[in-house]
């Protein structure tokens, strides 16, 4: 059981890396298929419910990207995770960074929040939740 979870635990890992590297590239069909049929996204300023819904964003997104997040990165880290049998819940922080000729900053942080499950041998999101941070009132 031990060593299925830490597979599991790295194998949950592994999917967000691609859910980051696959966004920043560009790559939206291999970031598409990290999303079960049914899924959610919330938290885009969107609630995004089904894959249809999922793949209408990830085009305005491959459009749109390079123009309003040049160099963009996505950083997630502080991942935990709870695994159970083909279910898992994870949370983890998020920094987005944009990256141009001037330097490199931080456009936004947050949370994710995560349901993910175990389809044919391979994790997927179900619902992914992301609370931007707010920066402290003055």
């Amino acid at each position: 059981m031990i060593e299925s979870t830490l597979a599991d635990k790295l194998a949950i890992e592994e999917l967000i890396a691609r859910y980051n590297h696959s966004i920043d590239s560009l790559q939206m069909d291999v970031w598409l298929d990290l999303w079960t049929d049914d899924a959610v996204f919330d938290g885009i300023g969107k609630y995004l419910v089904g894959k249809a819904a999922i793949k209408e964003f990830a085009n305005v997104h491959e459009k749109n990207y390079a123009r309003k997040m040049p160099g963009g990165r996505h950083f997630t880290t502080n991942i935990a995770s709870n695994v159970e049998g083909n279910q898992a819940t994870t949370r983890s922080y998020l920094q987005l960074w944009s990256t141009d000729v001037n330097g490199a900053r931080i456009a936004y942080t947050g949370v994710y929040d995560d349901v993910l499950v175990k389809q044919d041998g391979r994790w997927r999101f179900a619902r992914r939740k992301m609370v931007h941070d707010k920066p402290p009132k003055p």
